[in-house]
């Protein structure tokens, strides 16, 4: 588990908390240092580094529920303090915790599909001379994978889960292994090697249950139904991605939830069911409108246009696809060149 300064009771249960998923419940236990998320929270009275701890788990807990409960300009505010942290902690030369501020920093812009200054903090973590078995460092690890997943560096994730397996394997706790399989999973599903992309989320979902983590047992099992549509296993498919979706409902992920509406869409589609797959389109944009995570809408509203493309709609169609290049334009250039490749077709057609 990643490590606390100074030992807190309070901090200690918002860090339990935020490694099995609640952040929910982490919010509560803050709430004697934090009234509201709009504002910095109250540390009169402790030491510098109760301070920089405190700052630092709110600003990790505000970004992870900016998906859940929309919460206007979420990993602004988590940014704002986590830098308020990482300053107290460069001043305590903590180099530990300087790159767990730094991780968090890097996920508020991958949040929201910016992944070049994502990966600006995520060097800045990697940067710190603190050792490769160290909590911190793997999940930097994982964060790299996520952001080579946006970028669509597959190969590459490949060639440093070789480097990496021996080290999760003996070091990492259940959530970062589940984490780490899961990713290696996605990586060999986008390059088409579906049985061993099968046993890698399997085995990621083994991890996260271990873990009791809900929310990413949910999202495993929305990339398994993702999986399974690539071998045109419906009945497999439909089984996870309602798993995912009632997971998504029962903790409170908006955002998730919507991105499980989708997943049925594509299926739908995949079947040839138009109309309930146009219909599940329009459910999960219902639920991401007004998202921080605006790379998941783009997917969606990308669904729909295929939908509507089959359903001979060509109005609505270019109606869809402006809007998902109105959207796109707030993220990164690679994605918009990912979005312009499959969307391309459908306005020639």
């Amino acid at each position: 588990m990643l490590k606390l300064f100074p030992q807190n009771r309070a901090l200690t249960e918002a860090l339990e908390a935020e490694m099995s998923g609640n952040h929910s419940l982490a919010y509560e236990i803050l709430s004697p240092f934090w009234k509201d998320v709009t504002e910095m929270p109250e540390t009169v009275g402790l030491s510098v580094g109760e301070s920089a701890e405190v700052y630092l788990r709110c600003g990790s807990v505000v970004g992870f529920l900016g998906r859940s409960r929309k919460i206007e300009n979420a990993q602004e505010i988590a940014r704002n303090l986590l830098k308020e942290s990482l300053t107290r902690f460069q001043d305590l030369q903590l180099k530990e915790k300087i790159a767990e501020c730094e991780n968090n920093l890097s996920l508020t812009y991958e949040r929201i599909g910016l992944i070049s200054e994502a990966r600006e903090h995520l060097q800045k973590a990697l940067e710190v001379k603190i050792p490769n078995t160290h909590p911190t460092r793997l999940y930097s690890h994982i964060i790299n994978s996520l952001l080579d997943l946006a970028e669509s560096n597959y190969l590459l994730i490949l060639e440093n889960f070789a480097l990496l397996e021996s080290t999760f394997s003996e070091h990492a706790n259940n959530l970062f292994k589940g984490c780490f399989f899961n990713n290696v999973g996605l990586a060999l599903k986008n390059l088409d090697r579906n049985e061993e992309a099968l046993e890698k989320l399997l085995t990621a979902r083994y991890w996260f249950t271990k873990a009791e983590h809900f929310v990413y047992c949910g999202l495993v099992e929305n990339n398994l139904a993702r999986l399974y549509v690539r071998d045109e296993r419906f009945i497999e498919a439909h089984h996870f991605a309602q798993k995912a979706e009632n997971t998504f409902k029962l903790v409170g992920d908006i955002s998730r939830n919507g991105y499980s509406l989708n997943t049925r869409a594509e299926i739908f589609l995949a079947e040839e069911e138009y109309e309930k797959a146009l219909e599940y389109a329009e459910k999960s944009i219902d639920l991401l409108e007004n998202d921080e995570n605006l790379f998941y809408l783009v997917k969606t509203l990308k669904s729909k246009a295929v939908c509507l493309t089959k359903l001979g709609k060509k109005d609505e169609v270019k109606e869809t696809i402006d809007q998902a290049f109105s959207i796109a334009e707030n993220l990164d250039q690679k994605i918009i060149a990912e979005l312009k490749k499959d969307i391309i077709p459908l306005i020639e057609n």
